[in-house]
């Protein structure tokens, strides 16, 4: 038989999905500091005072009526990666094992080809817990995440591995054992190609035009079951850990 050799554009599509249920290896230690956080002017004023925070999920960054600006993501926690071969043949367990594992439950090799077909894998992220701060801070951040009052005063973590620990202990009290990671978001296209995808976390992953961002994500992920929601937390000790850095109204 012969197969065919490239995709024509009109090539029907199979979109096959599947859920990450693990989080992505922690960055922590390569993260110097200082971190700075974004926030409206009222509530930092809760953080300096008393640790009052919220720590939001990673599916709340999709919620249009939540979010606008260059926080709302509405593909936030997904990668697709296409794979560009005319002929598949999964025989060979090196050319698509996440498509044998989601259409057959299993990724030993399967005497199925595919040919002349678009076939693309959607890579969903566990939701899980999430605090978003920054690696650097200019005054037009401000107007990247919006306008009105939201997103007006930032604040300064000099001390990122003890805010890391002070809030996963008081998730930890809420939600059980859960796992934690610090990574640095990856600013590059949702979708991606097999041969050239470097296995990076959907839950790192953001658009191009979040770059200017320099975004540095604490996750926590629990171990039991949650229908998780954002969550407001008191943690006095946040307040020893972070300062005023900075006022919109200050201007540059």
């Amino acid at each position: 038989m012969r197969w065919p050799t490239h995709l024509t554009p009109d090539a029907p599509k199979i979109i096959m999905s599947g859920t990450r249920k693990d989080l992505p290896k922690s960055d922590l230690e390569q993260i110097p500091g200082p971190l700075f956080k974004l926030m409206e002017t009222r509530f930092a004023r809760g953080l300096l005072r008393d640790g009052t925070v919220r720590v939001g999920t990673l599916l709340d960054f999709q919620n249009t009526e939540a979010h606008g600006g260059l926080v709302l993501d509405h593909s936030e926690g997904t990668k697709t990666v296409r794979n560009d071969r005319a002929h598949i043949d999964l025989r060979d367990p090196a050319q698509w094992s996440e498509v044998t594992e989601a259409m057959f439950g299993s990724r030993e090799p399967t005497n199925v080809h595919f040919a002349g077909i678009d076939l693309r894998y959607q890579e969903i992220s566990e939701n899980c817990m999430v605090f978003c701060l920054s690696e650097a801070f200019s005054s037009e951040a401000y107007s990247a995440m919006g306008d009105g009052p939201a997103y007006d005063c930032c604040l300064r973590v000099n001390d990122i591995p003890a805010f890391v620990d002070a809030l996963t202990t008081a998730l930890r009290a809420r939600l059980g054992e859960l796992s934690v990671s610090v990574v640095r978001c990856v600013y590059d296209d949702r979708e991606r190609s097999r041969d050239t995808d470097d296995g990076v976390h959907p839950a790192m992953l953001k658009g191009v035009e979040y770059r200017g961002q320099q975004e540095v994500r604490i996750l926590w992920l629990p171990e039991s079951s949650h229908a998780l929601e954002p969550i407001v937390l008191t943690v006095p000790k946040l307040a020893s850990l972070v300062s005023h850095h900075h006022s919109k109204s200050q201007g540059t």
